[in-house]
């Protein structure tokens, strides 16, 4: 929202947890990858970022 104010409504971004996996639907650009990345994504999948994040809820993946 900071970068782009309102027209965040307008882009068509999707985030969700389907069977424990976390899916993140991004515009093409690479401005908005890395808006998508470095204002949202990145913070949710870090266990400490509060209040809340996305780690308890995803499966890890063995290897």
């Amino acid at each position: 929202y900071d970068e782009i104010g309102t027209s965040t409504v307008q882009s068509r971004c999707l985030a969700g947890l389907s069977n424990n996996t976390a899916i993140f639907c991004v515009p093409g650009s690479t401005g908005a990858c890395k808006t998508g990345w470095n204002g949202i994504i990145k913070q949710q999948l870090d266990s400490t970022f509060q209040p809340c994040n996305f780690v308890q809820h995803v499966r890890k993946k063995s290897l």
